[in-house]
């Protein structure tokens, strides 16, 4: 199972959208081999950042203003960003924001999966 191993402490997700089906999905599929937790706005997730320590947090495309608040807050923190419809331009802004990485919204858990495990274990690179 990608994610972690029985004898591992899950990974901690923190996916914040508001679509339905994505977090659905994101329950249902990614808590199988992470721990998951979903905030629906700005607020919610900046209080559950302050709470909790996360692996990464996967933002919605449509809300690249929560990518640039919560870097700004919680530098430390490993964003990636999911989209419904991929675009050069988007990708450009996310990672100009300093996303660990950019995607579809893809509902195939094991691909989600391995990208989520690749952001996860990317070595940090800091700039000289």
């Amino acid at each position: 199972m990608l994610g972690t191993q029985t004898h591992q402490k899950l990974h901690r997700l923190l996916v914040i959208d508001d679509d339905p089906g994505w977090i659905q999905f994101a329950e249902a599929n990614l808590g199988k081999a992470f721990e998951v937790s979903v905030a629906t706005d700005l607020e919610d997730a900046l209080a559950r950042l302050r709470q909790n320590h996360y692996d990464l947090i996967i933002v919605s495309s449509r809300r690249l203003d929560v990518v640039e608040r919560i870097h700004t807050q919680f530098p430390q923190e490993r964003i990636v960003v999911a989209t419904g419809q991929e675009t050069v331009g988007e990708a450009i802004n996310a990672y100009r924001l300093g996303v660990f990485d950019y995607f579809a919204k893809d509902f195939r858990s094991k691909i989600i999966s391995q990208k989520l495990n690749e952001a996860i274990h990317k070595p940090v690179v800091n700039p000289a």
